[in-house]
């Protein structure tokens, strides 16, 4: 059976499945870990793994539903630094190019196979409230600027799936060419913000 813990013994344990597990999983990938080398790097018996999570799908989508925050955070930190909307849509979009190219675990999200792995283990079910939740949060700052007449008013969800498209280009790097790519994106962010924004979106 199990070990018991005490409660904060379990949130100890719990954040170090997280974090070790992030670490692992960017460098590895999912399918290279196992619950034995997680459970090996936290220091407890693989039974107690379950206590805490259904399996090494479930720590990794747990994992990067935490490291996604980050994309809130950003947010509101562009909203509060842009001189207009139109520099603020070109940040976001350049600086969550950055967060994902130099981020090892998102990069291993959207690798071959691992959105197959995952839907598998956890659910078509799980996936989509994932994908729902982040579009959500996303639509609200989108419903946001177009209640303030600032950018097109399409459906925030197109925008949103607008968002997501350019974001999913880096999965093309190479197609595209690594020694363009930069420019082509650039351009791309330039092209998208100046056709999203009203003339009042241009200077608020």
């Amino acid at each position: 059976m199990p070990k018991e813990f005490t409660a904060e013994r379990r949130d100890e344990i719990r954040e170090a499945l997280m974090t070790h597990g992030r670490q692992l999983f960017a460098r590895h990938g999912l399918k290279r870990v196992t619950v034995d080398e997680l459970c090996r790097a936290v220091g407890i018996a693989k039974g107690s793994f379950y206590a805490f999570f259904e399996s090494k799908e479930d720590l990794f989508m747990s994992v990067v539903e935490r490291e996604e925050s980050f994309r809130d955070e950003l947010l509101n930190r562009i909203v509060s630094e842009a001189e207009n909307t139109r520099e603020g849509i070109r940040r976001f979009m350049h600086e969550g190019l950055k967060h994902l190219t130099e981020n090892e675990l998102l990069q291993q999200l959207y690798k071959e196979g691992t959105y197959q792995a995952l839907v598998r283990k956890l659910g078509q079910e799980r996936l989509d409230k994932h994908r729902i939740k982040d579009a959500r949060e996303l639509s609200g700052y989108v419903e946001y600027l177009q209640n303030r007449g600032l950018i097109l008013d399409a459906e925030p969800e197109v925008v949103v799936g607008l968002f997501r498209a350019v974001f999913l280009l880096t999965l093309h790097r190479a197609e595209i060419g690594e020694n363009v790519f930069e420019r082509v994106f650039s351009l791309l962010a330039e092209v998208l913000a100046r056709g999203m924004i009203t003339e009042k979106g241009a200077t608020e």
